[in-house]
Parts: structure tokens; C-alpha cells; sequence
């Protein structure tokens, strides 16, 4: 079913089209929709459609629901999966894409040995220098250097990384008109998810792709933009209309997620952040949920609150120590432990609270766990079906991924690997088998290219587990119980970013994200001291206005368990 808003979307197929779409209001249902109605009432081919997304985690998960409704056969993946494609196609067939770990070794020798502490935020100025400032501390001049000898260091060694990717696509096209013609009638209709995400040289190529026929529809939530850091600007959602004057405009503002009270909340605080397009939510969620406020003299008494909520949430778990006790013991009244979200500014809060959820027994998941594909035994196979891409033939008349692990067995026979690096390249099976359909060399041109575009959020696994999640990670998802913990100046907003107004804007709208994933329940926390300094409450806290808000109050048998504990520690540190 759709309502009169989402209708409008899906049935307006000609022309530029911009969908704003709030947290909560369908914005997937809709697209799914669209294209559903493209294929069954306009008769279009699957093929004909191009559905961009921003990470190969969302792209999968369009591709699956494409499929659970049978509209296979529509490309629905990254801007960089797209340009990889059409590069191989056009341009050389034998390039390769750097990780984000290969990247950083091409930079560490081109650095001095004093710049090389900051060998991540110069890499991050290298991909966003055409269209941002730099960060690091370095002159331009000796940036432009870096970045004249990086490219040097790239071409030599055959290969592109992310930004390069999307800047070789359209220097072939400015260099070529014939193939830009050949790639703009591969598609009749393109669709962009997260519009408020992309960056300059992504908005070009939609631009170019869709400069015949005009048949775009951009999707997105300017209140969502999180990344700027990456080259995302909140305007580009503003713009579009400035591009396309004669575009439509639909608006989705019917929120079926949040509680009425927490979008009340959410919707309060965001309203604090200047020249916003209008799009006022309206919960329609028939569910009640409050927000609730914890104060905490310290963050030890912070964790022992979320321990004391854990427990009302999952059961008692005294004198459990395994993770597969606390699953035998749940009972089935209480929430699953997937249910629950603890979000935080910093991975160092994550890890602090990780630590405390472990000495309990209690099981978890981090947002940012050792990345998978830059484990060096990964890295090792990858290499090596890399070596293979150029086979004169290939077996027929067998999956991908049979394939995939016959030759990871193979590998594993020439060389010593301990049983763990045996099981994680194993576990490249099951990622090959989004490839079957495809033939044997093809599937394996897509797995390696879609694995050296992998980013921090593709790494997070859906499980049972309690989870650990950055703010920006958290994007995208909803629990039914969220925790945000770090509600203090100088964490949240950082304490450079309350000093400059865009960057409070964003900090804002991160903290709308977290507080727009909560399903039922929204836990905020802050702290009146840290590391044994004073801390103040975060100016965010008032926003969102203390009247939406309940005042957390613990028992005061925990209370007083709570203060023993501290009493405990303080007299340890005189030994």
C-alpha cells in the first residue's frame, strides 16, 4: 500500500523528479515501488534501469528486495561499482582498484617521515582536494606536490582508487562524446538513493548519464547529510531544482517508525539548524515511547545505567558469565539482544562500554571491527584471483562461488595457514554467491572490484548481538531500544565543530539520525565529569527541550550498589 504522497512519487516517471524523504516515511518502499510500476505498467526492460545507491551494503539490500519481487535484472549498485564496470568496458580492462589499506602504504612512501602522523587525514585531503579545503596541517604547496607524486606513484602502478575512479570516468567522457552517448543509452530511467550524500564528481556523472533523456529521480533527506567529510553537501538536494527548473517535487512526511514523542523531539532539535528545506514529519506510529534522560556523575555510572536498562530489557543475568548462557536463560518476553543500540560519537566510547558489556557476559557487535577485507590473508587470495581475471577460459556449467571455493581450497594447499585465516578466506564464499547468475569471468570482474569498494559501514553483520554503533554508522537502521550516550559540549558537538556553524549543523544532524533510529525506546545519557574534569550537558539537550523528555531515575538499591562500586575503585587507587 502507498499513500497519497508516496503515489505520487511512484506514478510521476517522466522528467527530472526530487523525493524528499524524512527519516521513518517509506523512502525504500517507494523506490522499490517505482520501479516495480516502471517494469509492470510502462512496460520498460529491467536493464533500462539504473539505480545508484552510496554503499554496496545498501546496494545489496535494494538488489534483494528487487529480486524477493521479482524485478531482477535492474542495475542497482555504487557509483564506483558503475564506473569500475564501464572502465573495464571502455577504457583498459586490466586496472586495479587500491584499498583503502593499499592506498595508505602508496602514500607512506611519498610522505616525509614527520608527515607520515598524519598519513589518514592527508589521504582524505587527497580524495576530497577538488572540491574541499584540506584539513591536515600541511601548506598547499606541498599538498599539491604529494598529490602530483601520488598519481605519478598510481599510474604506475596501474591502478585507481574511490575518487579516481569516479574522476577517470569523466575525464573518458570529456575525452570521448561517443562513448558518453554509448553509456547515456544504456539506461532510459535513473534513480538515485541518498541523494544528500553524494559528492561533486558523483552529481556529474548522474548529470551526464541522464542529459538525454531526463528521466531522474533523486531520493534524500537534506536533515540526514553526514558526511561532509567524504564531499557531501546538504544542498545538493536544494540545488536540483536550480539544474532541473522543471522538475517535480514530492515530499514524504508521514513517519510510520518513531513514537510520536521521540519524532516530536527529534523533529524540535533539528528545527535549530538554519535554511532548512521544509518538510514537517507527521507520526502516523501508533506505538508510545518516551524519551529518557540520564544523568551520570561519571561515565562508570553511565555504563553501570546502561547495565541496570539491559537487565530490565533482557532478563536478569546475575552470575552469568557466557554469552551462550544469557541465550539458553532469555526469556521470551524480553527483547532480543539485536534489538538494542548503543550509539556513541567516538569508536574510544564504544570500545569503553564493549568493555564493561564483556566482563557481564553480555554479547555484542562493533560498528568498526577489524575490517575483513584488509586482513592479510584476504588480501593474499584476493591478489591471487586477481592474477586469474585473464584466464583464456573458464569452466562452464558451475556457480561462482563452487568456483570461488575450489580455488580458495587450492590456495590453502600451496601455502601454511593457521585455521583462522583458513575459515576468513572461506568466508568469501558466501559474498560470491550474489555472482551465480553471472558467467564465471564476468562474476569475478564484479566480486573483486565490489570488494576494493567496500567501506566501514558494509563491514556491520545483522545478528543477535547487542550493538556498538558510531553515530554515522548508524545510519540507515532502526532498533527498537537506542542509546546515545555522550551528550556533552565538547563531545557532542565536538568541541571545534560547536565553534564553527556548519560543522554544529552537521553535528546536529547527526544526533537527529541517532535519535531517529529508535523504534519504541530512546535512552540519552550525559555525564557532569570525565577523566576527572567537570563536563556541561550538550546544548543539543536543551533543543530538543527537556519538556519531550522523562527524567531517568534508577532504584536506589543500584544507586547505592553503584556508589559502593566507585567507593571500591577510589580506595584501590591509594595502593
Amino acid at each position: 500500500m502507498l499513500n497519497l504522497s508516496q503515489r505520487k512519487a511512484v506514478e510521476t516517471t517522466e522528467g527530472p523528479l526530487r523525493i524528499l524523504a524524512g527519516a521513518g516515511t517509506g523512502k525504500t518502499h517507494t523506490l522499490v515501488s517505482r520501479i516495480g510500476y516502471l517494469i509492470e505498467m510502462l512496460k520498460v526492460e529491467p536493464h533500462k534501469i539504473l539505480a545508484l545507491t552510496f554503499t554496496n551494503k545498501a546496494a545489496r539490500e535494494l538488489n534483494h528486495r528487487l529480486t524477493e519481487l521479482k524485478f531482477p535484472g535492474v542495475e542497482a549498485c555504487t557509483f564506483h561499482a558503475l564506473a569500475a564496470r564501464i572502465l573495464r568496458h571502455y577504457w583498459k580492462t586490466d586496472f586495479a582498484i587500491l584499498g583503502k589499506k593499499e592506498q595508505e602504504e602508496v602514500l607512506f612512501g611519498i610522505l616525509y617521515p614527520n608527515e607520515k602522523k598524519e598519513l589518514r587525514i592527508i589521504l582524505s585531503d587527497l580524495e576530497l582536494i577538488d572540491f574541499r579545503k584540506p584539513k591536515s596541517s600541511l601548506a598547499p604547496e606541498r599538498m599539491e606536490i604529494i598529490l602530483r607524486d601520488y598519481r605519478a606513484a598510481l599510474k604506475k602502478l596501474n591502478a585507481l582508487d574511490f575518487t579516481g575512479l569516479l574522476t577517470k570516468l569523466l575525464d573518458l567522457w570529456e575525452e570521448d562524446e561517443g562513448i558518453l552517448e554509448k553509456c547515456q543509452a544504456l539506461f532510459s530511467y535513473i534513480l538515485v538513493d541518498e541523494y544528500q550524500d553524494v559528492n561533486g564528481p558523483q552529481i556529474q556523472i548522474v548529470q551526464k548519464l541522464a542529459d538525454k533523456h531526463r528521466n531522474l529521480c533523486v531520493v534524500g533527506d537534506p536533515d540526514q547529510t553526514i558526511y561532509s567529510w567524504r564531499g557531501s553537501d546538504p544542498k545538493s538536494l536544494a540545488d536540483f531544482p536550480l539544474n532541473y527548473p522543471d522538475c517535480a517535487l514530492v515530499s514524504l512526511t508521514e513517519n510510520y517508525r518513531n513514537p510520536p514523542r521521540i519524532l516530536k523531539g527529534a523533529e524540535e532539535l533539528i528545527g535549530h539548524n538554519p535554511e532548512r528545506l521544509p518538510k514537517p514529519l507527521q507520526a502516523l506510529a501508533l506505538k508510545q515511547g518516551d524519551i529518557s534522560l540520564w544523568k551520570s556523575v561519571s561515565e562508570s555510572e553511565q555504563n553501570e545505567t546502561i547495565l541496570h536498562l539491559l537487565q530490565n530489557y533482557l532478563g536478569s543475568h546475575d552470575a552469568m558469565h557466557t554469552a551462550d548462557i544469557l541465550d539458553v536463560k532469555r526469556d521470551e518476553e524480553f527483547l532480543k539482544f539485536g534489538d538494542i543500540a548503543i550509539l556513541y560519537r567516538t569508536q574510544a566510547e564504544g570500545k569503553r562500554i564493549a568493555a564493561e558489556l564483556a566482563k557481564r557476559g553480555y554479547p555484542y557487535q562493533l560498528s568498526a571491527p577489524e575490517v575483513f577485507w584488509e586482513r592479510k590473508e584476504v588480501m593474499e587470495i584476493l591478489m591471487h584471483l586477481d592474477q586469474l581475471r585473464f584466464l583464456e577460459s573458464f569452466p562452464e556449467g558451475i556457480k561462482f562461488s563452487d568456483w570461488m571455493r575450489e580455488r580458495i581450497d587450492h590456495y590453502v594447499s600451496l601455502g601454511k595457514f593457521t585455521d583462522s585465516q583458513v575459515t576468513h578466506m572461506h568466508m568469501l564464499v558466501p559474498h560470491a554467491m550474489a555472482y551465480d547468475a553471472q558467467p564465471i569471468q564476468d562474476a569475478l570482474f564484479d566480486f573483486l572490484d565490489e570488494a576494493r569498494t567496500e567501506q566501514d559501514i558494509d563491514n556491520l553483520v545483522e545478528s543477535d548481538k547487542i550493538n556498538l554503533l558510531t553515530l554515522h554508522s548508524a545510519k540507515g537502521l532502526e532498533f527498537p531500544v537506542t542509546m546515545i550516550v555522550g551528550l556533552e559540549e565538547g563531545n557532542l558537538p565536538g568541541k571545534k565543530m560547536g565553534e564553527d556553524a556548519e560543522l554544529l549543523a552537521e553535528e546536529r544532524r547527526l544526533l537527529y539520525v541517532g535519535m531517529t533510529r529508535a523504534t519504541r525506546d530512546l535512552h540519552l545519557f550525559f555525564c557532569t565529569q570525565k577523566f576527572a574534569e567537570p563536563t556541561f550537558p550538550s546544548r543539543f539537550l536543551e533543543e530538543i527541550g527537556y519538556s519531550n523528555m522523562i527524567f531517568g531515575k534508577l532504584p536506589e538499591t543500584t544507586v547505592r550498589s553503584i556508589h559502593r562500586k566507585e567507593i571500591r575503585k577510589a580506595q584501590m587507587k591509594l595502593f
